[in-house]
């Protein structure tokens, strides 16, 4: 940024600096094509740095904003893989600990999902394939449940088929959710946004 304001400034001498040599002329003088041109090629000798540092700088911005994007995708991608595993174990073994590591995971990819709220009641398909707007209200929403599901099944006095079907069911849901979610993530990490 620094570069691009001393380059800018000495725009501005050399644009100065021209006006004052073409004022200081007599109006009957003709006019300094030789000059002119001299003048014209500095300007472009100068504007051109210019340009190349802004493009690049906007690049380099570009290039980062998609680095940290997909490094949250991995970081979602492996959390996502954990929880599934965590809930296969809930239904395997109904123990204390499965559910601690299950309500951990959900916790954690809670946190990767900026949840306000505002979102929640709009009608969002989460498997849409074209868009991600307003689904991380209804993602955190659905992890909740998960949460839920994961629960009661461990606190109920026995083995409950019901509440085991449903931490089952989400197993493929969340799997089909997340996948579409961060694949339309990935396209926009590729394209920069």
């Amino acid at each position: 940024m620094r570069g691009e304001v001393i380059l800018m400034e000495g725009l501005l001498e050399l644009i100065e600096a021209a006006t004052r040599y073409l004022d200081s002329r007599p109006a009957a003088a003709a006019f300094p094509w030789t000059e002119f041109a001299a003048l014209f090629i500095a300007l472009v000798a100068v504007i051109s740095p210019v340009i190349t540092t802004i493009y690049k700088g906007q690049k380099d911005r570009e290039r980062q904003n998609a680095n940290v994007k997909i490094e949250w995708i991995r970081e979602v991608r492996k959390l996502v893989a954990e929880l599934i595993d965590a809930c296969l174990r809930v239904i395997h073994y109904r123990t204390q600990e499965a559910k601690r590591e299950a309500t951990n995971k959900i916790e954690l990819l809670i946190l990767h999902f900026d949840y306000d709220g505002e979102d929640l009641y709009k009608d969002v398909d989460l498997l849409g394939k074209t868009s991600n707007d307003g689904k991380n209200d209804k993602i955190v929403d659905f992890l909740r449940g998960v949460g839920e599901n994961v629960w009661e099944f461990c606190d109920a006095e026995k083995y409950d088929e019901a509440l085991a079907d449903n931490i089952v069911y989400n197993v493929p849901a969340l799997r089909n959710i997340m996948r579409i979610y961060l694949k339309i993530e990935w396209e926009k990490a590729k394209k920069g946004e």
